[in-house]
């Protein structure tokens, strides 16, 4: 896919050959200096990322679904993989079977990669797969597009700083290394955008190879994730710089239909043609009336959406990605046809957003439904750049990319899913996070840092790429690091959401990312609750500190299990234990008990319990005990109705035979 520079010859806009412009040879990838640059990227992908825990993503999960069925069953169908692991959304359901509704590419690459391995790990467990789906099938290709981009940015770009900025920014400034840590698409579709672009704008004749390549590039992305396929028309510059485009279009027509076979088979497989999709079947009928009378949930726009996706501090692609709006105001500097066709594929996307009806998309950093646009306009800010004054130029570069790394760069590696519910989730989240030392499952932990020395170690990771790329100029470097006390200032000024929703939302999310070593201490309103314990998995961490305080209010919330809840009288110290079917009502309730679903045990306590209370399990009558537990006398049993009953258990010394 990448050649040499045999290929020098520029070609203008009607089609005809011309001499090759004399170019400066830039310093290539391959250098020392880039393979330093490369380094430090992915370390920042992998520091925090390969210990993260599967949280309960049905993105993620229905993928990671299907990845086991097709290697350890063999059949698109995810029926027995449910019935082994349980429920997950984001299913489709054709002829009585499941499947997952999702473009199948990523799936594809990883049970690649798990039948490699299969013959000599057997039967992985869901977190194993899981990591090994995150790096088979989204970290390594996604490595491989952004490794096109840069090639050839370097190839085009007579400044190489920009070149690396661009790409720098792109994987730690954007939503990109979020998505890094998830098994999904969007960034891979990231890259390839990138990656197109950049080929886009090669003033070359590209040779069939490189024709081959857009193809499978184009190809790749839509099967990926399928809004994709508007990256397309990045596509028509490199056949209009051919000088035989109808021979070059079948070229890239053939790569790409070669490219699209895989997931054609599973969409005929699973779904009875092979342009049927999932979304055709969704078994959610909740999400049913998001894609009836749409395509995939395509409708009208609604330009209402557009201040919300591109400009807000909850999920704006400007905010969170600011070398995007670098890109949009120096789209003008293109020359003309690429321009063209660049503002074509953004305004594609734009109206793809106003008119998509699930354009929010849950937990994301920046708008995942934009991720497209993440690789296209890094790429136009290096090129648009192109012709300024090289210090402003790339101190214009610096600012943006660390405005970036703030905003995204440091959720994508203390807490890659930001919740929706957060007006303002960098300043009442991520820089929390980074403030009182709490990190996630990661390199620096299972080392055995401390979590704040773990959060350091990590947030200077993520740095170090931006610090690589400007490294031999001091000047540019110092005004990057006056920009970081403004920005966090201004974060940390924005307006946010209502105290006790706050409070309620983040402890709901650091539930469900709670790091296996490590006791995090959140701020919720006016109290400052501390977590006694650090629980996962069944695991209980002792906090060796207990604090005596008087019984915190507890906080009320809808549902079932709010009400079983509420009925169970439960404790202001000790430990409990509720059924799976409550866990949505845990973390909202507050208190000084601590609370575990029953999904997580086997629950092992560790010598004696370090606080005074009751053990109280709540859970529907005949469910199965914990035989930690059950080694427990029981002192109390209340019948609460509906089926669910209330045991008081005595502490003893807590410890299971």
């Amino acid at each position: 896919m990448i050649e040499p520079a045999a290929d020098d010859v520029h070609v203008d806009g009607a089609g005809s050959s011309a001499p090759a412009r004399v170019r400066r040879a830039p310093r290539p990838v391959g250098s020392v200096r880039g393979v330093v640059l490369g380094a430090a990227l992915l370390a920042a992908a992998f520091v925090s990322s390969p210990l993260h825990l599967p949280l309960n993503n049905p993105n993620e999960g229905v993928r990671v679904f299907a990845t086991r069925a097709l290697v350890e069953h063999g059949t698109t169908a995810i029926d027995a993989v449910v019935a082994d692991w349980g429920y997950i959304d984001d299913k489709a359901t054709r002829d009585g079977r499941l499947y997952s509704s999702k473009a199948p590419l990523v799936t594809l690459l990883a049970a690649g990669a798990y039948a490699v391995v299969h013959p000599l790990s057997g039967d992985l467990d869901r977190v194993a797969l899981t990591r090994l789906c995150r790096v088979a099938g989204n970290v390594v290709p996604t490595a491989l597009l952004v490794g096109v981009a840069w090639w050839a940015l370097r190839r085009r770009r007579r400044d190489p700083v920009l070149a690396d900025l661009a790409v720098v920014g792109l994987v730690t400034g954007t939503g990109l290394l979020a998505s890094l840590h998830v098994f999904s698409g969007h960034a891979l579709v990231a890259a390839a955008g990138a990656a197109l672009t950049a080929l886009a704008l090669l003033d070359e004749v590209p040779s069939t190879r490189r024709l081959v390549g857009v193809g499978l590039i184009v190809s790749a992305a839509a099967c990926a994730e399928y809004p994709a396929a508007l990256l397309a028309p990045l596509a028509w510059p490199v056949l209009r710089r051919h000088p035989r485009r109808w021979r070059a279009l079948l070229v890239l027509i053939g790569a790409a239909f070669v490219a699209a076979l895989p997931t054609m088979a599973v969409h005929a497989a699973s779904f009875g043609a092979p342009w049927r999709t999932g979304y055709s079947f969704l078994e959610n009928a909740q999400y049913r009336p998001l894609v009836a009378g749409t395509l995939m949930g395509i409708g009208a726009p609604d330009l209402g959406v557009l201040g919300t996706a591109l400009l807000s501090p909850e999920v704006g692609l400007f905010f969170f990605a600011p070398l995007s709006a670098v890109g949009v105001a120096t789209l003008p500097r293109l020359p003309r046809a690429d321009r063209l066709v660049v503002v074509v594929v953004v305004a594609l996307f734009v109206l793809f957003i106003a008119g998509f009806r699930g354009w929010r998309g849950g937990w994301s950093v920046g708008p995942r439904y934009l991720s497209e646009l993440w690789g296209v306009l890094a790429v136009v800010a290096a090129v648009g750049l192109e012709g300024w004054r090289p210090a402003v130029a790339r101190a214009a570069l610096v600012a943006v990319v660390v405005a970036g790394v703030v905003h995204s760069g440091l959720a994508g590696a203390l807490f890659p899913h930001l919740p929706d519910l957060l007006q303002n989730p960098v300043g009442e989240l991520v820089l929390p996070l980074v403030v009182r030392g709490v990190a996630p499952d990661s390199v620096p932990l299972a080392l055995g840092l401390s979590p704040g020395l773990s959060v350091v170690v990590i947030v200077v990771v993520v740095a170090l790429p931006l610090v690589v790329a400007v490294a031999s100029r001091a000047p540019v470097s110092l005004l990057g690091l006056l920009v970081v006390p403004l920005l966090v200032a201004v974060d940390l000024a924005l307006p946010g959401t209502e105290p006790g929703a706050r409070g309620r939302e983040v402890r709901r999310a650091l539930d469900n990312w709670r790091p296996e070593r490590g006791v995090p201490y959140l701020e919720d309103g006016a109290h400052d609750p501390r977590v006694l314990f650090a629980v996962d998995r069944g695991r209980l961490a002792r906090n060796p500190t207990c604090p005596h305080e008087p019984p915190r209010p507890r906080r009320s919330d809808i549902g079932e299990g709010a009400r079983v809840l509420d009925r169970a009288r439960l404790p202001d110290d000790g430990l409990v234990v509720v059924d799976d079917a409550l866990a949505d009502a845990i973390a909202p309730r507050g208190g000084g008990a601590l609370m575990v679903a029953a999904r997580d045990v086997d629950v092992h306590l560790r010598g004696r319990l370090p606080c005074v209370g009751d053990i109280i399990v709540v859970v529907r009558a005949g469910a199965p005990w914990p035989a930690s537990l059950r080694a427990l006398r029981v002192v109390d049993d209340e019948d609460l109705g509906g089926g669910w009953r209330r045991r008081t258990l005595a502490r003893g010394d807590g410890v299971a035979p």
